[in-house]
């Protein structure tokens, strides 16, 4: 049940051809109400739908990509665009819009060919892809999908978003414990599909006290949420802009993601987060304010950002970690972990960190230490410098190349590897307690001359016998790899840890398999080729096909065990081979002869 309040922000246009209407509640079966008429209301009186001029609502009509992205626009308020350019989706038309709106937001990317499909109508498996990419939801257990009768027809890359959405019961199977992901969805359907995951929405500004037994979403500038409680997640969208945002005594159970608000702040006052509170605005820099009895153990900045914080209590870990090395992050306030992941601009004013952590993928990382701010101990195995006139007090070094400006009471190098301290070089040598040094350079005793060796008599050199041209690989040839081996691409290697859920999907990345498929939902994945042939793989199987030939005898099968081992989850064609990704390894295939 949608749970709104305020004015209404966006409607649906009469260009928009999902159009509803108070009077076309009645079911279209003859019985006299519909069982989502509830819901429909609720989002007609809030202005999200709107009906047309004969007052017709063809609630269990099917519903188009292009009218579902729109709702789940209006959801959010989105209003960042991209320029990312789409073959089937003409500037002229109404879903323009839309589509470069949540392509910009991540929730949409278009299949393997770079096509959205804007109005075929959208299946089950892909409103799930969608709906956890907006609302940033996870499953705790990937394989949660299957407790439906027909959950082996889950395509691979539906998995976790059918899975994340069962766990939190924002989705029921059909008749026979069903979920039916290729099925198409009716409008009904997708407006309660979305009210699920939405929860309590606010889209006007002003004050509010209202609890959320569910999720809520702020999507509106200059809103104060009083003594509230939030049993999910809250979500401040883009749509508040570079307007506030202020929550004063509110409980939130889940995450709290602030992709809103500009440099006079989303305030965070007397409020408790029982999860993350994670930064992602996109298009600015965020402020974010954490005063009075505040409470929270876990920020994360995805984004540049400022923190300040003004409560008495400290913050436990914050962690930084934006996919963009230029990322710019500001701290101000107590923190008992400060852990960087990636390169990144980390400026500390007026701060006191207790452990500052720089992991080795953080390597580029610059911390600069104002002279109000102090480190109690640094853990270095990240290339990164530490610069500034602040105080640190103790440093572990496990990366070569680290430099810290400032004098350090007591540094610890390990063996091998040398760092710039004060400007000193310091070496960590074995004879050091814990494999390094106190950070000064012993002065070295004398030499004895060493006794002249004999020169060896002079051996001739071998001629150095040419290496062989190596011989190319024949079209066919088959070889696998571990997930880590460094011929693999780095795309392949990556988007590995994205599926097993140790890296974050980067929404910048060009292999993804296709939230609309472009055929049934057995097909997880589909590449064209150099030779302009259509590779399409089901979770067993390959096939190599010329989209123009009749003939279906020239059409080319690569089977499991033979070619490659495990379920196909994604494929990357690079030159005259294609690289084909399982969940067990990775098998390149040679496809034609060497380019010359």
């Amino acid at each position: 049940m949608l749970r709104k309040i305020g004015k209404p922000a966006i409607v649906l246009t009469t260009a928009c051809t999902l159009l509803f209407s108070v009077a076309a509640f009645a079911a279209t079966d003859g019985s006299s109400k519909h069982w989502a008429s509830d819901t429909l209301q609720e989002w007609v009186s809030e202005g999200l739908l709107k009906g047309d001029a004969t007052g017709n609502l063809n609630e269990n009509q099917s519903i188009t990509r292009a009218e579902f992205v729109a709702l789940v626009n209006r959801v959010f308020n989105y209003s960042d665009t991209s320029s990312q350019v789409f073959a089937d989706v003409a500037a002229t038309k109404w879903y323009a819009d839309e589509f470069s709106k949540a392509f910009a937001a991540g929730i949409v990317q278009g299949d393997a060919a770079g096509l959205m499909k804007p109005n075929a109508s959208i299946t089950r498996a892909e409103v799930a892809v969608v709906l956890a990419n907006a609302f940033r939801l996870t499953a705790q257990n990937g394989n949660a999908y299957s407790g439906f009768s027909d959950g082996r027809a889950v395509a691979a890359w539906a998995q976790d978003a059918v899975s994340a959405l069962l766990e939190k019961q924002y989705v029921q199977g059909r008749s026979g414990n069903q979920f039916a992901p290729s099925a198409q969805i009716t409008r009904a359907e997708a407006v309660v599909m979305i009210d699920n995951v939405m929860g309590y929405l606010i889209h006007a500004a002003g004050t509010y006290n209202r609890d959320a037994d569910g999720n809520a979403v702020l999507n509106a500038g200059d809103i104060l949420l009083n003594q509230s409680k939030v049993a999910g997640n809250l979500y401040l969208t883009s749509g508040i802009g570079e307007g506030d945002a202020t929550l004063k005594g509110v409980e939130i159970k889940g995450n709290l993601y602030v992709e809103g608000g500009g440099v006079n702040s989303v305030m965070l006052d007397g409020t408790t987060v029982g999860g993350q509170l994670i930064i992602n605005r996109k298009q600015a820099q965020v402020r974010v304010v954490i005063s009075g009895e505040s409470s929270l153990s876990n920020l994360v900045f995805q984004r540049s950002g400022k923190l300040v914080i003004e409560s008495p209590n400290t913050i436990g870990t914050v962690t930084v970690a934006p996919s963009d090395s230029t990322a710019v992050i500001s701290i101000t306030g107590k923190i008992k972990r400060l852990i960087i992941e990636s390169g990144a601009i980390v400026d500390l004013s007026n701060a006191e960190i207790e452990v500052l952590e720089i992991k080795s993928t953080g390597s580029g990382a610059t911390v600069t230490v104002d002279a109000s701010s102090q480190i109690g101990k640094a853990l270095l195995s990240g290339i990164s410098s530490i610069k500034g006139t602040g105080k640190v007090n103790e440093a572990e070094i496990h990366a070569s190349g680290v430099t810290i400006e400032q004098s350090v009471s007591t540094v610890i190098v390990k063996d091998g590897l040398t760092a710039i301290v004060n400007g000193k070089e310091v070496k960590g040598t074995a004879s050091n307690t814990g494999g390094g040094n106190s950070g000064t350079t012993p002065t070295p005793g004398v030499t004895p001359t060493p006794t002249a060796t004999p020169a060896p008599t002079p051996t001739t050199e071998p001629t150095e016998t040419p290496a062989p041209t190596p011989t190319p690989d024949p079209v066919g040839t088959v070889k696998y790899f571990s997930f880590t081996d460094q011929k693999v691409p780095v795309k392949l290697r990556n988007y590995h840890l994205v599926l097993i859920g140790e890296k974050t999907l980067d929404y910048t990345m060009t292999l993804q398999p296709s939230i609309f498929p472009v055929s049934d939902d057995h097909i997880v994945a589909s590449v064209l080729d150099t030779d302009g042939k259509v590779w399409v793989a089901s979770a067993n199987e390959l096939t190599r096909f010329n989209i123009y030939e009749q003939d279906a005898g020239k059409v080319e099968v690569f089977r499991q065990d033979e070619h490659f081992k495990g379920e196909i989850q994604a494929l990357l064609v690079e030159g005259d081979v294609i690289w084909v990704l399982t969940n067990d390894s990775i098998s390149q295939i040679k496809y034609k002869s060497s380019i010359k």
